[in-house]
């Protein structure tokens, strides 16, 4: 079997950046919530000396992070990677 072959049907064989972000479902905004979470807790902890300046950083690389991800499988959907 193809790996390059979708095994889904094709809602759009090349979605635009609006067409794959008004795609987001619930699981979307929910992974990128959570990495928000994750990643500012684990700023605060970890960055001891300058608590707020390191919580602020990754938080910020954190939801950049888990919008990527969102917007990856939202995109694998609509070009029929995966379930849509």
């Amino acid at each position: 079997m193809d790996p390059r072959t979708p095994r889904f049907p094709i809602t759009m064989k090349h979605p635009s950046f609006g067409d794959t972000t008004d795609n987001f479902n619930a699981s979307d905004y929910l992974t990128i919530g959570t990495s928000s979470a994750v990643s500012l807790t684990a700023g605060y902890a970890l960055g001891k000396p300058v608590r707020v300046p390191a919580m602020v950083a990754m938080g910020i690389l954190g939801t950049i992070g888990g919008f990527l991800y969102a917007f990856q499988n939202s995109a694998q959907r609509l070009e029929g990677f995966k379930k849509n």
